[in-house]
């Protein structure tokens, strides 16, 4: 009977999530006088962004978290630059808004169809049950393995060779998983633990003024928390409220922030982290005339339409169309090892800057480093529609992945690795860093899940004889 309440709560959810959905629609359409395909995205991106609040604590949502912020990026962020600020902000759309929104709508349902066509059906059911995450007894153990050989790597790799820190750094990314496994462990001081492991993460960002890692893993904690929590909709919704007012108040001390470490004195005895604890206690949230506000530097920061127009106006106009050359040279940098290819490209630096200039004939500073993301280099490799269906395919590959680890390790805590596995697939950067990071990571994860075998199943079984 619960299960049938809970299954009728959610239904519920879901048919006023639907309803409200529609009614969005029709008032941006119809009331206030949106074109169609801006009703549309507006609409689509409440529907789905609900949708996806309404999964977490039940499953880990990670699809709808794509949609949400390639739409929250490239649809919402840019209707806001062309109707609330007129297109006069830092970074403008080069073109009008119903061809620019009608062609990243276009690319970004052919993703969303490859991303959630029915693959296969998993044989597990589709619910977290907490009792079969904690039923593995070797959480807690594993879980102080991943923090400290986190941590090891972490501080290893400052003193490894260019070609291995990025691998470095991802192996770093295990003390979060860590304290993930140590959630659903029997330790006593299990949210102490996970505390210490984000704090020392937070203090790592908030130093290096990086801050979009902080905000990613931060909810990734969340939906796990959640899966424990099971929270009711309005509770969660009333959590993303408080975490929106967070973001909004990191988005007010940021810019004053990271002015403050680049005027700083090299022989300063403050650190970066007391700066911008100190920034945070001065800043208000008044703004003088003539500046701009916490709202339009957020919108500014997220508004990653302008490159998106920058490369419609200059390709193939003045640069031609690549007919998929660039995505083979991708694939061969990621799958094929340096020592068999010591030419092949980095994933950062110059070569992200040439490629950015060559699409959109802007020129970039010499310490200023930007992509075209995924949709701009599915454009440039096929044109109009062959890059339609390349998104397509795209998110059928990712789709294809995401079920066959779902149905492998769903409703196990080894299931936590998503969330490693596809950190930087979410941010949605072109298809050199996406295919670089994700297979890269789950090559770590493989690694790691070795070592655990290697190190703590013939431990248990050993134990299981004896008794």
């Amino acid at each position: 009977m619960a299960s049938i309440n809970k299954s009728l709560t959610s239904f519920n959810v879901n048919g006023i999530i639907l309803v409200a959905t529609t009614v969005v629609f029709f008032y941006c359409y119809i009331i206030q006088g949106f074109l169609i395909q801006s009703s549309f995205s507006i609409a689509g991106f409440g529907g789905v962004f609900f949708f996806m609040l309404n999964k977490i604590g039940k499953e880990i949502p990670i699809k709808e978290l794509m949609i949400v912020i390639l739409s929250l990026q490239l649809l919402i962020s840019p209707l806001i630059a062309y109707h609330y600020y007129n297109n006069e902000m830092e970074f403008e759309m080069y073109i009008e808004e119903n061809v620019y929104i009608l062609f990243v709508l276009i690319y970004i349902i052919a993703f969303a169809v490859g991303l959630f066509l029915p693959v296969f059906k998993l044989k597990d059911e589709t619910k977290f049950e907490v009792f079969k995450l904690e039923k593995e007894d070797n959480n807690g153990t594993i879980g102080i393995f991943l923090i400290v050989f986190g941590f090891v790597t972490y501080f290893l790799a400052s003193f490894m060779p260019a070609s291995l820190k990025f691998v470095f750094y991802l192996f770093s990314y295990s003390r979060l998983i860590g304290a993930f496994f140590i959630i659903f462990s029997n330790l006593r001081r299990r949210y102490l633990i996970t505390m210490l492991v984000y704090g020392h993460f937070a203090y790592i960002i908030i130093s290096t003024t990086l801050f979009y890692d902080l905000i990613i893993w931060g909810f990734f904690l969340y939906m796990v928390l959640e899966i424990r929590l099971q929270s009711s909709f309005p509770r969660k919704l009333l959590i993303i409220v408080v975490g929106a007012m967070a973001l909004m108040f990191l988005q007010s001390v940021k810019s004053d922030y990271r002015k403050e470490v680049s005027e700083k004195d090299v022989f300063s005895e403050t650190s970066n982290f007391e700066t911008f604890v100190e920034t945070s206690s001065q800043t208000t949230t008044e703004t003088d005339e003539g500046d701009k506000s916490n709202f339009e530097h957020l919108v500014t920061r997220l508004n990653t339409g302008w490159i998106i127009s920058s490369v419609m106006v200059y390709t193939p106009h003045f640069q031609p169309f690549t007919n998929g050359t660039l995505l083979l040279e991708d694939l061969k940098n990621v799958f094929i090892p340096r020592f068999f290819s010591p030419n092949k490209k980095s994933v950062g630096g110059d070569e992200n800057r040439d490629k950015f200039e060559q699409f959109t004939g802007r020129k970039l500073g010499e310490d200023t480093t930007m992509r075209i993301g995924v949709l701009s280099d599915a454009y440039v490799n096929f044109g109009y529609f062959g890059g339609a269906l390349l998104m397509l395919i795209f998110g059928l590959a990712i789709n294809g992945f995401i079920q066959f680890f779902k149905t492998k390790y769903f409703n196990t805590t080894n299931y936590l690795w998503i969330f490693f596995i596809f950190s930087f697939t979410i941010r949605m950067s072109d298809f050199l860093v996406i295919l670089n990071s994700t297979f890269k990571s789950f090559i770590i994860f493989l690694v790691i899940s070795f070592l655990i075998k290697l190190l703590f199943i013939p431990i248990k079984k050993s134990t299981n004889d004896l008794l």
